[in-house]
This record gives structure tokens, sequence and C-alpha cells, in this order.
């Protein structure tokens, strides 16, 4: 499954929207509207660690999400 789809999955079980998400994770919502859409994005570190807190996986299983399906998700 896509990254940004594992997002989309979680908020809508959290039943959050970008802002809530954007709250309790500590993530700008413009990027995590720029991952969902299946944008670019460079995430740092900490962003991984707050997405994995936020999605309550491993870090190591982002990191695995981004290295199969890379960081842009979008088809050209």
């Amino acid at each position: 499954m896509k990254l940004s789809e594992t997002i989309k999955q979680t908020r809508k079980v959290k039943k959050h929207s970008i802002r809530d998400m954007a709250k309790a994770s500590g993530i700008s919502k413009s990027y995590i509207t720029q991952i969902e859409q299946g944008e670019p994005f460079n995430p740092t570190l900490e962003v991984i660690e707050k997405l994995s807190k936020y999605l309550n996986i491993e870090a190591k299983e982002v990191i695995e999400i981004i290295k199969k399906n890379g960081t842009k998700e979008k088809s050209d």
C-alpha cells in the first residue's frame, strides 16, 4: 500500500480531517496534503517518526513503504 493510501485510511478510521491529523502529528496540513495527493516529498527522519507515531506503525515500516513506492506516488 502507498503511503498516501495508508494516511488516508488511518485518518478515516480515526475520523480525522487533515487539520486534525496535523494537530495530532505535528506535521503541517500542506505537507500532509502533498503526501496524500501523491506529490513528490522528501521526509526528514523527524517527519518519518511523526508519521509512524500517528499511523501507529514502526518508523522502519514507513521507510519501507517509501522505499517501495518512492517519494513521488503519482503516475506521470
